[in-house]
């Protein structure tokens, strides 16, 4: 800061040729024009905007962790499926997420309304139901994952974004 920038507190007004005023005691006339001011005004810096997320949120304590992809059941292999653990230490409701066979497109599962819970592990199955891993399937007659090509399974979360996948 410059001692001209300082200055104003010790400004001596010039007289001016105005009509005097009648004012308070203790009071004088300001002068005819504004002094500059001792500081700058604060500039307030914002943080760069940011880029909105991608789409993929992978990370997630729900993850794919297994694909058995060569079942055994002659020709459907309906017994193929995807085990899903929950790592986390919280409850997941998991209604309205998607898990998908990414590589060919189809098919998907939509779950219903569950909770899976910290550590507990669910599948889905190709055509089979189990309760004791959930219930969950494709409900598709014939093999969703293929034993020779590699495939790629993803979990989508109900708003879309990626949470898992897992390839073989």
């Amino acid at each position: 800061m410059s001692d001209e920038d300082n200055a104003t507190s010790t400004t001596t007004v010039a007289p001016t040729t105005q009509a005097p005023t009648t004012s308070a005691p203790n009071t004088t006339i300001p002068p005819t024009t504004t002094p500059a001011p001792t500081t700058q005004a604060p500039t307030t810096t914002t943080a760069p905007t940011t880029t909105p997320a991608p789409t993929v949120t992978l990370g997630s304590d729900v993850r794919i962790v297994r694909i058995f992809y060569d079942g055994k059941v002659y020709r459907t292999e309906a017994d193929e499926y995807i085990e899903i653990k929950n790592y986390g230490s919280v409850s997941q409701n998991i209604k309205g997420w998607i898990l998908k066979d990414i590589s060919d497109g189809s098919p998907s599962f939509t779950f219903p309304n569950y909770i899976l819970e910290p550590g507990k592990v669910i599948r889905v199955y190709t055509n089979e139901v189990h309760p004791e891993w959930g219930g969950f399937s494709f409900g598709y007659g014939r093999a969703v994952w293929n034993n020779k090509d590699p495939d790629t399974a993803a979990l989508y979360d109900a708003e879309g974004k990626m949470i898992s996948q897992k390839s073989y």
